[in-house]
């Protein structure tokens, strides 16, 4: 990237070079323009093929020209009109399966229905699931990811050159009016080059890397450095949302993350009905679910298979008093699915078959159960609430950030004490010996997301929340030298963090090397009898044998 300054002069909107040096090179440069009035950064790259107007726009007092600016001959810079052109990114979208991938599907959808043109940035080469109607598919942009050593069992989007390249070239032929991202790995880059280009961003936190860290047991100082990360972000952007007040409150707290919106979130409300099913196919799913039991009463979890969900909560529950007649039913992928797969056995009332289901199936299984259950606190929201709501199927989770803010405890579902087995079994209880409380509740839960979260209404929200980001870049770039500062910073911590992200990531595939080669080792010598080396090496480490301490030996 090489920027150029020049110090004084008026601007060629496409060439974004004095018109004097413009005329006289007799070429057509499309370029991006940082800054205003006096100062200017030039981004050269390929030249158009069409002829441009040069009406320039000048915000300076003593440069007297018109204040209209005109690109490829149609009239910009002014309020923005509908539709918009928007680029989107986000870092799960199908065929993968989670709370970010329904809420990011349903809003690329809502969009493009709205006559809105989008440019979709993801990690997958072929997209599948996605419902336009009768509008043209958006283009997808395939950015580089991999499974890091690190998160072995998630795939995400590691900065990188390539990806930069990519995110550049995509964004400097489409000129979207604002670009939205789900934040992650690559949300600096994003932001980076949405400066470089004019661009104005916005970005959505979904996901608590907080406890995800902490559960992998990561030390606190990498955690800390997790949320000055999330916070830097969080003030490149023009704008950054979450997914609850709660959350939000949460984020607030970690070095003053600046979080300025709280987006809504739609479920489908057609394909999550409570009539989905007819009483033949409930009564076949129950059956299945309950190993032939179909009087059970069946508690449905969905989700992640992970350690953060604390799934061991509601193992923990059948073992409770008055908890002899519920059946759990576990439904989802995760590096949890061979541990929790065990489990599946009528003796332990637990039916745990791994792997995702599609939108149209799982509401099948929502209405079907009796209660849906979790014990999460992980939660930024709680996508699966909604869906279960949208189906009529009562909720019971723990008092914790997302739950909070989707649940209204007693009226549409009820909120336990958060880690507490017994605390939650007292709901569960009342719900099991009360078909006319299960059925108030589930419609309250209806009622709920049909008039609160319709895809309309909820993509709508997401198009005023960029409206406003549109206007804060104006705000930051009419503040002389903040815009070229603050990019300088952000491409220089962009590539130091791509550097550290990659030794890093390196690191730790070095130490899993080492680790499973020291540990085939030990099975080897110990099962071929090697006694003296075995010994030795015992002795090397502290052991005791028989009751012997071999150091000392």
């Amino acid at each position: 990237f090489f920027f150029v300054l020049r110090p004084r002069g008026h601007f060629c909107p496409d060439a974004k070079m004095p018109k004097s040096e413009l005329h006289t090179a007799g070429c057509h440069h499309a370029a991006s323009v940082i800054g205003r009035k006096k100062q200017i950064y030039v981004v050269p790259c390929q030249p158009t093929q069409q002829k441009v107007s040069h009406t320039i726009q000048s915000s300076s007092k003593d440069d007297n020209v018109d204040t209209k600016r005109y690109v490829d001959g149609k009239q910009g810079n002014q309020p923005t009109a509908q539709p918009m052109k928007i680029a989107l990114y986000s870092h799960s979208l199908p065929p993968s399966i989670d709370g970010v991938c329904r809420r990011m599907t349903s809003l690329a959808s809502e969009l493009v229905k709205a006559g809105h043109e989008v440019l979709l940035f993801s990690l997958e080469k072929e997209l599948s699931g996605l419902d336009f109607g009768d509008k043209e598919p958006p283009k997808n942009v395939t950015l580089e990811s991999a499974f890091p050593n690190s998160f072995q069992f998630k795939r995400v989007a590691l900065p990188s050159v390539t990806n930069m390249c990519r995110i550049w070239n995509a964004l400097q032929e489409f000129r979207p009016d604002c670009m939205h991202i789900t934040v992650d790995g690559l949300a600096m880059t994003f932001a980076t080059v949405g400066l470089a280009l004019g661009i104005p961003v916005a970005g959505s936190i979904h996901t608590d890397v907080d406890k995800i860290m902490r559960s992998l047991g990561i030390a606190e100082w990498a955690i800390r450095v997790g949320w000055a990360l999330e916070s830097f972000d969080s003030r490149l952007m023009d704008a950054c949302a979450t997914t609850s007040a709660s959350y939000r409150d949460e984020l607030r707290g970690r070095f003053s993350t600046n979080i300025d919106h709280v987006v809504l979130t739609t479920v489908n409300t057609e394909v999550f009905h409570p009539a989905c099913i007819d009483a033949t196919e409930r009564l076949e799913i129950r059956t299945r679910l309950t190993f032939g039991n179909p009087s059970a009463f069946v508690a449905l979890y969905v989700g992640r298979l992970s350690k953060e969900k604390s799934i061991d909560v509601l193992v923990e529950l059948l073992g409770l008093p008055d908890m002899e007649t519920v059946y759990l039913v576990i439904m989802g992928d995760g590096p949890m699915a061979p541990e929790l797969a065990a489990l599946h056995s009528a003796q332990r009332r637990v039916y745990c078959r791994p792997g995702f289901l599609n939108h149209a199936e799982l509401a099948k299984l929502y209405a079907a159960a009796d209660v849906h259950v979790s014990s999460s606190v992980f939660e930024t929201l709680g996508n699966t609430v909604l869906e279960a709501h949208s189906t009529e199927c009562p909720v019971v989770v723990p008092y914790a950030q997302g739950f909070k803010d989707t649940v209204t405890h007693g009226s549409d579902g009820y909120l336990f004490e958060a880690g507490n087995a017994r605390s939650m079994s007292q709901y569960l209880k009342a719900l099991q010996h009360s078909p006319q409380l299960r059925k108030d509740i589930g419609k309250a839960g209806r009622a709920k997301v049909t008039g609160e979260r319709t895809p309309a209404a909820v993509a709508n929200d997401y198009v005023q929340w960029y409206k406003r980001a549109m206007q804060r870049r104006k705000a930051r770039e009419g503040q002389r030298g903040k815009v070229p500062t603050v990019m300088f910073v952000s491409f220089l911590l962009t590539f130091v963090c791509m550097a550290i992200i990659r030794v890093y990531d390196w690191a730790i595939g070095v130490q899993q090397k080492l680790v499973g080669f020291i540990s085939r080792m030990k099975k080897m010598m110990f099962s071929t009898g090697a006694e003296p080396f075995a010994l030795w090496h015992a002795a090397s480490l502290g052991w005791e044998v028989s009751g012997v301490n071999m150091s000392a030996a």
